[in-house]
């Protein structure tokens, strides 16, 4: 007898599971279940209307494929699992809305553990997967609570969490403190949520928050009202051309206003409406789903209303936006954006649109841009299908962020995207004037250096990256060739230098590209031009006539009374050394100070000590080693009255001069900086004591 007893007992406790186990097995996946309180809900009436709208809105939006519902009551039975986008959740809803309403669940009859233990069972019956979610919906402790039945949902909540199953309280309307305290410590037990929804605004987020968890997106506003008295509220959405499906949410907080949807042509939508795919209206939440809708401005009009309205949208439109320019831009360019419009990876050509590009800088400045198909501006290709814009040189470096907006001025609506690219400083190429004027032709001239940098930072390219040009003013191209004498790695180096042998005389004009990839897109740099001068060169003088005079016959031997012959060479040698001494007297004394980096006197180069053959031969120029510094040896320093020239022999370690490492030969201006081993020099050619003399330069 005890054993049929305990037989019982067990059954009574899985029936259930056993209930469940006689229904349809289903494969394993998520499962929503929605544990209503219909005590709380059916003793008033405010709360019995966000419970419903709150039920609804779970219902329609929530993405498992599964939905059930367990009822707090000894009457109302478990409903489903169902398919949550099939028909039977409505005849459900209309139940459930039902049994809100009855007086008999005033008076309790169920509890909490026993809810728990039902969803449990169903859960596990189904095999129900992670991701599977719980939802108690009650205004606070659905019913006074045991210690034996609080220790049992204690125990359900640990197998909850060993589960991967998160139970959420939904909260409704003047939610007691206690009551609070309580959904609050159920929710965050199992990794759940509190969930607000005492009005409509809190409606509208759960809205929100469900699709953007289920990755459909989320709702774009379409406009909302305040009303105070028994206005007519009209609100527009535009539905763009190509849109498939459409979900129109309303969210009120008067319950007796009454709802009108009108299509493009101001025609009401009804149920039955081959475009209402779905409706569902609670109190305070409306739904509509349109599908294959006419395009064009619909509008939501809202009669015999007080307090605020909110309309928002989804929709669902194959027509995608999509940005066709490089992720990376250089800083301190002009930019071209192009976009397209496609449908499921097709290219469209749409007319009749206005394409629109928003660019919103790093320190958020915002410009607006209209593209073109027309061939123009920045665009290519006429009626190619791709619109592109060129926009002014983007001076902040960082991320920019584009929204594209396609229009359609005939049915005032419009679709937009979000992207997003960057502008980093990109090489550069400085080119320095060497010779450009008094070329000769056929004669190949050093015309210019060329420096590629970063920001001023050296760049280290290949010689066929950068792609020399000219052209004379008679139209002919010319070949220029660019060298370097200081390779770094790989072939490449920062420091290059041109010649250009010119074939005919007259006004040249010579360019240059830095072409590579850089930062994963190909590249394009041109420097300034440079203006060449070959003059022509000048007639040889005509000779003038001579008469004929007779020849006559030199005698070679000499007489006693001329010249000896040792005379002749002595003159030569004689006037050699006078033009020598007047050269050595005409060229400039070495003059000017190098100071380093404490401002201390390095060099005098005008009391510099010199050999006696040093000053003879070399008077106008010093070699680095004379001046007893280590780490200028291989330069020397050539001085004349248009300036000082600094020359560097060594092809490391490298010497730079204002930044720049020297390439040949360099001038030194007033306070030029002279770098090299990790020390830093200033030329002047005024010492910085008072009491030094001052020296402008010359023989002196």
């Amino acid at each position: 007898m005890r054993f049929f007893l305990f037989l019982l007992l067990v059954l009574t406790l899985l029936y259930p599971s056993v209930k469940i186990s006689s229904q349809e097995s289903v494969a394993a996946s998520p499962l929503t279940v929605i544990v209503l309180d219909l005590q709380a809900t059916s003793s008033d009436s405010s709360v019995s209307g966000l419970a419903k709208s709150t039920l609804g809105l779970l219902s329609a939006l929530h993405p498992n494929p599964q939905i059930a519902f367990i009822p707090f009551s000894s009457t109302a039975t478990l409903q489903g699992p169902v398919s949550s986008q099939g028909q039977d959740v409505n005849s459900i809803r209309a139940y459930l809305y039902g049994e809100m309403d009855s007086a008999l669940h005033r008076n309790g009859g169920a509890n909490l553990a026993d809810a728990l233990t039902e969803a449990y069972n169903l859960l596990s019956a189904q095999r129900a997967t992670e991701g599977s979610a719980i939802y108690l919906m009650s205004w606070g402790l659905p019913s006074p609570e045991t210690a034996a039945q609080q220790a049992q949902v204690r125990s359900l909540l640990k197998l909850f969490v060993q589960k991967g199953w998160a139970l959420n309280s939904v909260s409704l309307l003047n939610t007691p403190p206690d009551g609070g305290q309580f959904l609050s410590t159920i929710a965050s037990s199992t990794g759940g949520e509190v969930i607000d929804a005492s009005s409509a605004t809190a409606l509208k987020r759960i809205a929100d928050n469900l699709l953007m968890s289920s990755a459909r997106g989320s709702l774009s506003p379409v406009g909302e009202g305040n009303s105070t008295t028994w206005d007519i509220l009209s609100l527009e959405m535009p539905i763009v051309p190509r849109t498939q499906d459409v979900e129109l949410m309303f969210f009120r907080e008067d319950v007796s206003s009454r709802l009108r949807l009108l299509n493009g042509s101001g025609q009401e939508t009804r149920p039955g409406d081959a475009a209402l795919a779905e409706f569902i209206e609670t109190p305070h939440f409306v739904l509509w789903k349109l599908k294959n809708p006419q395009p064009g401005s619909w509008q939501m009009q809202v009669q015999r209303t007080k307090g605020r309205v909110f309309t928002w949208q989804k929709s669902d439109n194959p027509l995608n936006l999509v940005l066709n320019a490089p992720t990376i831009s250089p800083l301190n360019e002009p930019t071209v954006i192009t976009a397209s419009a496609t449908e499921r990876g097709q290219l469209l050509h749409p007319s009749d649109v206005r394409f629109l590009a928003q660019v919103a800088s790093p320190q958020g400045g915002v410009n607006t841009y209209e593209l073109n198909d027309m061939g123009e501006k920045g665009d290519k290709v006429a009626g190619d299908g791709y619109f592109s814009v060129r926009i002014p040189s983007l001076a902040q470096q960082g991320d920019y962020r584009i929204k594209l907006e396609l229009a359609w001025p005939s049915f005032n609506s419009r679709v937009s995207s979000l992207h997003q690219f960057q502008v980093a400083p990109f090489p550069q190429v400085t080119v320095e004037p060497i010779q450009t004027n008094e070329l000769k032709p056929g004669v190949e001239t050093r015309i210019a250096n060329v420096i590629v940098n970063v920001q001023g930072a050296p760049y280290a390219v290949s010689a066929g990256n950068l792609i020399p040009q000219v052209v004379s003013d008679s139209g002919a191209s010319a070949p220029a060739t660019v060298r370097t004498e200081q390779i770094l790695d790989e072939g490449q180096a920062s420091s290059y230098y041109v010649t250009y042998t010119p074939e005919e005389p007259g006004r040249h004009i010579f360019s240059l590209q830095l072409r590579l990839d850089y930062l994963g897109r190909e590249y394009i740099y041109s420097s300034q031009s440079l203006v060449l001068d070959v003059p022509a060169p000048l007639p040889a003088p005509s000779s003038p006539s001579t008469p004929a005079f007779p020849a006559s016959v030199v005698s070679l031997i000499p007489s006693q009374e001329g010249v000896p012959i040792w005379a002749i060479p002595a003159s030569v040698l004689a006037i050699s050394v006078i033009l020598w001494i007047l050269f050595w007297f005409l060229r400039t004394r070495p003059y000017g100070y190098l100071y380093g980096e404490t401002n201390q006197e390095v060099a005098n180069f005008s009391a510099v000590k010199r050999s006696l053959l040093g000053t003879l031969l070399f008077k106008s120029s010093i070699r680095g080693k004379e001046l007893g510094v280590s780490t200028l040896e291989g330069a020397t320093f050539r001085f004349s009255r248009r300036g000082v020239r600094l020359t560097y022999s060594k092809p490391s370690p490298t010497l730079r001069v204002n930044n720049y490492p020297i390439v040949g030969t360099a001038s030194l201006g007033e306070k030029a900086w002279i770098g090299t081993q990790g020390k830093l020099y200033t030329f002047l050619t005024r010492s910085t004591l008072s009491s030094a003399p001052a020296f402008s330069g010359g023989d002196g």
